[in-house]
């Protein structure tokens, strides 16, 4: 009978191994995802708020001038 548990307990931990690096796997694809659109879209921000500063910066100037 012992061989029977210790077959189950080395499938066993076959098993939720594998499972771990699946985890893993899937989380360090999802961080990379996640960070890769997170500097896409704070890169996007950056570059809109530098052209409405321009727009305000240049429509000051215009302002006054007149």
């Amino acid at each position: 009978m012992q061989w029977c548990y210790d077959f189950f307990a080395t499938v066993l931990q076959f098993l939720c191994s594998d499972t771990a690096n699946d985890l893993q796997r899937y989380c360090n694809c999802f961080a990379a995802t996640l960070q890769l659109l997170c500097s896409a879209t704070a890169t996007l921000l950056q570059c809109h708020c530098k052209k409405f500063a321009a727009l305000c910066s240049s429509n000051a100037l215009i302002e006054s001038k007149l």
